[in-house]
């Protein structure tokens, strides 16, 4: 028989876990999961959700011609540092998603059906891990539909995309640090303002 890692495991889609997470919602009276059964379906779903992306050298070409075009964004995190994974990150975001980039304030690129998406990287020196967090500095509320959030490795041969959420809903469900505070999770003090969410919670997929 398995156990329960061992079911968990068999599933590869993140609606078949979604069903199998929320078990409750139509069977009420079955128990309630363990603490250590709900970490499981959390690390699966995040398993599911991230999709690794190798940089070729024709993604690092065109992400350099791009971030030669721009200079250091007014407060930008990185100081103009992250421009080459930046744009990393939205070439593997637009390859992935099939989006068409236009390069705007406000967001990155569009979907067919008109979501508008902003992506966010980060530079990380390991894989994703679900335990970490994603955050985007209060100065950038765009007027977009969705983020998508990317890591990036410092030695540019890997990247993620890690997941979705909704622009709105994000900067409701995020915690909010001032400048100078800090997390109460983590103890990292923040330099600037920002909201922070666990990647664990971002999403699968775009709701169109």
């Amino acid at each position: 028989m398995m156990n329960f890692e061992e079911r968990l495991n068999r599933i590869i889609d993140l609606g078949e876990l979604e069903g199998f997470a929320n078990k409750r919602k139509y069977f009420p009276e079955l128990a309630p999961w363990t603490t250590e059964e709900r970490e499981l379906i959390i690390r699966r779903k995040f398993a599911l959700q991230t999709i690794a992306f190798p940089i070729g050298p024709q993604t690092l070409k065109a992400a350099q011609g791009m971030a030669d075009k721009m200079g250091t964004l007014k407060n930008s995190i990185t100081k103009g540092a992250g421009n080459v994974p930046a744009f990393v990150g939205e070439i593997m975001v637009q390859q992935l998603i099939g989006a068409k980039r236009q390069n705007t304030f406000d967001y990155d690129m569009i979907t067919a059906k008109g979501t508008r998406i902003d992506v966010k990287t980060t530079m990380t020196s390991v894989a994703p891990i679900y335990t970490y967090d994603c955050k985007i500095s209060a100065y950038y509320k765009q007027a977009c539909d969705y983020y998508a959030f990317c890591r990036v490795n410092y030695n540019l041969e890997m990247a993620w995309l890690v997941g979705f959420y909704p622009s709105a809903q994000f900067f409701t469900d995020a915690r909010h640090y001032n400048a100078g505070e800090a997390d109460d999770v983590s103890g990292r003090v923040y330099q600037k303002e920002c909201y922070v969410l666990p990647l664990w919670k971002l999403k699968g997929k775009i709701d169109e």
